[in-house]
C-alpha cells in the first residue's frame, strides 16, 4: 500500500524504525491485552518495558520488510497495517515471530520464560489474530494491527485517515481487534463497528499453601511441582498432596473490530 502523507518503512530507516518501535512499545504497556500478558509472567516493571521493546522492535523490523509499518515523517505516530493479499503471512505469524524474538533475547529466567508458555495457554481463547476471512467471504481487506501517537488517540482519526481513504477508494474493509472499553469507544468514533466478542475468566491471583513443605521449597521447586500437578502423574499425588490452591479470576474480552468502506458519490 501506498499511503500519501506518510512514510512506509524500509529496513534500512534505522533510526526511524527505532523511534517507531519505541513509540509502539511505550503505547502498547498501557493496552489491556500486553498489560494481562505481562502481567502474568510476573515481572517487574523494567522487565515487561525490555520485553514489549525488543516485541515491537522485532515487529517494526519485520514489517519493515513487508511494507507493514507507516509513520508521520518526524516519528510522531505510526502505525501497522497491511493489505491481506498483499502478505505471504499474515498476522498471526508476525505475533508469533515477535514474541519468540523477544523471549529469546531478553534477560528473564527459566521461571519467566516458563510463564510465557503458561499465559499464552491462558490467554489463547482471547488471542485470535486471524479472525477476518470469515467475515469478507474471500474479499480482500486490511488489517490494522497496531497505532500509536504521541499526542494519544485523539489524532488517532488524523493519523489513520490516509488509510481509510485507500481503504475507501479501493473498497476494503477495515479490521483490528481491541480489548477495553476505552479503545472500543474510540474506534468505534472512526467508523468501527463490533462484530464479534470472545470472552474469558483472567486469571489475576494465584494463592498457594504448601502447607510444612513450604519452607523447604525454593522458587524453582513449586514450578516444578506445579508443571507435575498440571501432567496428572502419581508423583504430583503424592508430592502435592496437602497443598490448597485459591485463584481469582476477572472477566476479559476481545473485541473484533470491523470498518466497512465509505462510498462517496459526487
Amino acid at each position: 500500500m501506498q499511503l500519501p502523507g506518510l512514510i512506509t518503512l524500509t529496513p534500512d530507516q534505522e533510526q526511524l524504525k527505532n523511534a517507531v518501535a519505541q513509540l509502539l512499545a511505550e503505547a502498547s504497556l498501557s493496552e489491556p491485552w500486553m498489560a494481562t500478558f505481562l502481567e502474568g509472567i510476573k515481572c517487574n516493571d523494567d522487565q515487561k518495558r525490555e520485553f514489549t521493546q525488543l516485541k515491537f522492535h522485532n515487529l517494526v523490523e519485520l514489517g519493515a520488510r513487508a511494507g507493514r509499518v507507516f509513520s508521520l515523517i518526524d516519528g510522531s505516530g505510526a502505525f501497522i497495517a497491511y493489505r491481506h493479499s498483499e502478505q505471504e503471512f499474515d498476522n498471526e505469524y508476525y505475533e508469533g515471530e515477535a514474541t519468540k524474538y523477544a523471549e529469546a533475547n531478553c534477560s528473564l529466567d527459566s521461571n519467566h520464560r516458563y510463564l510465557i508458555t503458561s499465559q499464552q495457554a491462558i490467554m489463547a481463547p482471547v488471542s485470535d489474530f486471524g479472525w477476518e476471512e470469515e467475515f469478507t467471504g474471500g474479499a480482500d481487506f486490511i488489517h490494522l494491527v497496531a497505532v500509536a501517537s504521541t499526542k494519544g488517540s485523539s489524532a488517532f482519526a488524523d493519523l489513520l485517515k490516509p488509510l481509510f481513504d485507500y481503504a475507501d477508494a479501493n473498497r476494503l474493509a477495515v479490521f483490528t481487534e481491541c480489548f477495553g472499553d476505552d479503545v472500543q469507544a474510540t474506534l468505534e468514533g472512526m467508523g468501527f463497528d463490533a462484530l464479534q466478542v470472545l470472552e474469558a475468566e483472567m486469571p489475576v491471583k494465584l494463592s498457594i499453601d504448601f502447607g510444612e513443605n513450604a519452607p523447604k521449597m525454593t522458587q524453582d521447586d513449586i514450578f516444578r511441582e506445579l508443571e507435575n500437578l498440571g501432567s496428572g502423574g502419581a508423583r504430583a499425588e503424592a508430592a502435592m498432596g496437602g497443598m490448597k490452591l485459591k485463584k481469582e479470576t476477572v472477566p476479559f474480552s476481545e473485541r473484533m473490530m470491523g470498518r466497512r468502506p465509505q462510498f462517496h458519490l459526487a
